[in-house]
């Protein structure tokens, strides 16, 4: 990741079998270590099922400074894969916005 990225770095990954917002909340409360007592708040109303989800963890108090990342269970290897990808652009394009002083 180079100097500064460790942002970008997932603290988990959560395997979660039909992946809503409550299996979502039960698979964060379930973790141990890091992430532990995460909270996952959408910025819209979440209806039904979803294959993926980046949640910002941090330490007790703090800015977040990782991510978990929550992917449907039941979903190819391949196409698991390539989620974990398509989320790394989102961190890699957010951070390039953040240097040229714009909002991600």
């Amino acid at each position: 990741m180079g100097p500064g990225g460790r942002h970008l770095l997932r603290a988990k990954l959560l395997l979660v079998k039909n992946l809503d917002e409550t299996n979502l909340q039960a698979a964060i409360r379930g973790l141990n270590g890091r992430g532990r007592g995460t909270v996952a708040r959408f910025h819209f109303k979440i209806g039904g099922r979803f294959d993926s989800a980046l949640v910002p963890t941090e330490p007790a108090g703090e800015a977040p400074d990782s991510w978990l990342l929550a992917i449907e269970e039941n979903l190819s290897l391949r196409d698991q894969v390539a989620l974990y990808g398509h989320a790394l652009g989102h961190l890699l394009l957010n951070r390039e916005q953040k240097k040229m002083g714009r909002l991600p």
